[in-house]
């Protein structure tokens, strides 16, 4: 078996032993230290362990679930290999508030015949944080390890600092182009569906597909990374977003990860929480470029998803009934409709930005529930203002001509129509409804025309037909100029 110990110098709760099952290590055995004693002496010390024996096998009884036997299996293991379980150890993880982390590896020689994961949480932020601790630990820097956001595994000190230098060189130089919120968020998105979906291979563990620095440092990727990429890229930058995580209603097992992200931008008139799906979006294999005029699940509303497929938000599971659940929530005092509705209520809350509600002030009752009500219905407002067609095109157009002289990706007048008849992206009232007309004409060549005549007209004024004209234009007289200074 595999496993780590994770060491505590605060008591966290009355079993000094603790067995826990791991996401990507067969058991996880934390134990609180006495910071007087060596790690060898601590793994000689079996106090605690028939108490923790005990009370997995109580669990087991009282839960008799496929997690519980799982976990007592481990737990006999354990205690009946205790004396020789370093030998299954990995991972020694150091978990300190009081104890610096280099001088207990200097009092304690025999962790270094394993990897160290050193106590500090590496974020995006911690560019020079991470350089200094390869420098601090420049000896045994191939054993040092530590938690990294966007990350479930482990990683190496190394590979942490080549992964937050990827995403910090990529985010400034997005940045650098001075676009607005919205026109960031369309580039990087373009950047990141770049990627072929490519699922690990088989006795791979399937951190390869999903976890920031895999995915970033290899050539695997699932919904879990493409979302992962895009999150910590939109976090460099400082715009707010969130992964959200799917469940099929369906099928228990099967899952799916996007963004969300709350975008706020005056120049397009936008402020609302969109989802965004780059995996569904992404190109596909021999795509060439064609991926670029699919926008199918960019920038769409909470009901929009759904109508493509209804997944269940694991941390947004109610949507529609959540005003007037609140309001029965708040006006009856309910428990059971408090265990149903308080995870939505905050979640809607927190990521528009508003006070959430604090579950103390619920049971003594101190809170305002016109305030609540009146932030709630704000907030979901703001998950409900869908985009249109010309909000679509002006985006693209302003961002496809940046990504034209940065990326060379494709910039005509035909590409913005083209994208907009596979995106399927609809124009305001006030131009013909195709969906009225399409009942008539439901084929193909019918709803292209529609769709090139609401183009067209959209465009009464030539603005889009001026800007690709005079920016392939400018390209060609830069490349020109170019070359002329190349001759001599």
């Amino acid at each position: 078996m595999r496993g780590e110990i994770v060491l505590n110098d605060i008591s966290y709760d009355d079993d000094r032993i603790n067995i826990l099952t791991s996401d990507f290590l067969d058991f996880t055995l934390r134990i609180d230290i006495d910071s007087e004693r060596s790690l060898k002496e601590e793994l000689e010390d079996k106090s605690g362990l028939k108490e923790t024996l005990e009370s997995t096998k109580y669990y087991n009884e009282l839960e008799e679930s496929d997690y519980s036997h799982e976990l007592l299996k481990k737990a006999e293991y354990i205690n009946d290999n205790f004396d020789n379980i370093y030998n299954d150890i990995e991972y020694v993880s150091l978990n300190f508030d009081n104890i610096d982390d280099k001088e207990y590896i200097k009092n304690n020689p025999m962790i270094l015949d394993k990897k160290i994961v050193l106590s500090d949480v590496i974020t995006l932020d911690d560019y020079e944080k991470v350089e200094n601790l390869i420098k601090e630990y420049d000896s045994i820097k191939d054993r040092i390890y530590v938690n990294f956001i966007f990350n479930n595994g482990y990683v190496s000190i190394e590979d942490a600092y080549k992964t937050i230098k990827i995403i910090k060189n990529k985010a400034e130089e997005i940045l650098k182009l001075n676009m607005s919120p919205f026109e960031n968020i369309m580039y990087t998105y373009d950047i990141v569906r770049n990627r072929i979906y490519t699922k690990e291979n088989e006795g791979e563990s399937a951190f390869k597909s999903r976890d920031l620095s895999e995915v970033l440092l290899g050539d695997k990727i699932v919904c879990v990374g493409y979302s992962n990429i895009f999150a910590s890229l939109l976090t460099y930058m400082g715009i707010k977003n969130r992964i959200v995580q799917l469940r099929d209603p369906n099928d228990e097992e099967k899952g799916h990860e996007r963004n969300a992200i709350y975008v706020v931008d005056p120049k397009y008139d936008v402020d609302g929480v969109y989802y965004f799906d780059a995996t569904w979006d992404s190109r596909r294999k021999d795509d060439n470029k064609n991926y670029l005029r699919r926008y199918n699940f960019f920038a769409k509303t909470r009901n929009e998803m759904d109508e493509i497929y209804p997944f269940i938000d694991e941390n947004f599971p109610v949507y529609d009934e959540l005003y007037e659940g609140v309001k029965e929530m708040l006006k009856e005092y309910s428990t059971c409709k408090f265990t149903r509705f308080i995870g939505s209520l905050n979640y809607a809350l927190g990521f528009t930005g508003k006070e959430r509600l604090d579950v103390g002030d619920y049971l003594s009752s101190n809170y305002s529930s016109s305030k609540i009500l009146s932030d709630l219905e704000d907030s979901l407002s703001k998950f409900d203002k869908p985009l249109s067609a010309e909000t679509y095109l002006k985006l693209l157009n302003n961002v496809r001509k940046k990504e034209y002289y940065n990326l060379d990706y494709p910039y005509s007048y035909d590409e913005l129509f083209y994208t907009l008849f596979a995106s399927n992206w609809e124009f305001e009232e006030n131009y013909l409804c195709i969906g009225e007309l399409m009942e008539k004409e439901k084929d193909l060549e019918s709803k292209y025309k529609i769709e090139l005549r609401e183009f067209l007209r959209a465009d009464e004024d030539k603005r889009l037909l001026k800007d690709t004209e005079e920016v392939k234009l400018t390209k060609v007289l830069k490349l020109t100029l170019d070359k002329k200074k190349e001759v001599k």
